[in-house]
């Protein structure tokens, strides 16, 4: 018989089967959604990348309408725990992240009322570091200044009600447009760009109040 006679024995359908069905592993390149498919299958590890990915912009977003750490630590420790208890509560037809920060912000909301808690968002203080306090007099004073207005600005934002700090803070903080903004706070386009405009008004009156 010659050699090019012989046929390569066929695979065997069973095997390309397999291979065809076989899953791609997960990594920190996994889009949301692939994840949460994972974290639907009960995969830890797609959960601890989604973790890893997305719990310091929702720790965030927690301790500034909160503010309070060790709150807004375990909301958003909540957050994740429900996620692995009740995976389908997410919907593939919805933005995985728009959605997470949505829950955060509804929690949030919820436990303000809880604790009748009415200050909350600080944009970050920023004390006067040895360097500006080193430097010649006028500079001392512009830094003084600086200081003056991120505090002013800070009592402005605390007398804000909740949403409209939640939806400065998604705007701005997040750099999220106004169409996701809306929707993580789960109001009409219309409705959100109120928010902002308003919370922006009052800022603006604020600084004006005090002279600056």
């Amino acid at each position: 018989m010659r050699t090019d006679q012989i046929q390569s024995p066929k695979p065997k359908a069973q095997s390309l089967k397999t291979k065809a069905q076989s899953p791609s592993p997960l990594s920190s390149n996994s889009s949301d959604a692939e994840l949460m498919e994972g974290v639907r299958a009960r995969s830890a590890e797609a959960l601890d990348i989604l973790v890893r990915r997305y719990e310091d912009k929702a720790f965030r977003l927690a301790v500034r309408m909160l503010h309070q750490r060790e709150e807004a630590r375990d909301l958003v420790q909540d957050v994740f725990l429900e996620l692995w208890t009740n995976p389908y509560h997410w919907k593939p037809q919805a933005e995985f992240s728009t959605w997470l920060y949505r829950v955060v912000a509804n929690r949030a909301l919820n436990r303000i009322r809880f604790l009748r808690i009415r200050r909350a968002l600080h944009f970050g203080s920023k004390e006067l570091s040895e360097e500006e306090l080193s430097s010649d007099a006028e500079d001392i004073e512009a830094a003084i200044v600086k200081k003056e207005e991120r505090e002013i600005f800070q009592r402005g934002f605390a007398k804000l009600p909740p949403r409209q700090k939640a939806a400065l803070h998604f705007r701005y903080e997040c750099d999220m447009p106004v169409k996701e903004t809306a929707e993580a706070l789960g109001v009409s386009l219309k409705a959100a760009e109120s928010l902002i405009f308003r919370a922006k008004q009052s800022l603006k009156q604020a600084v004006k109040t005090a002279g600056f």
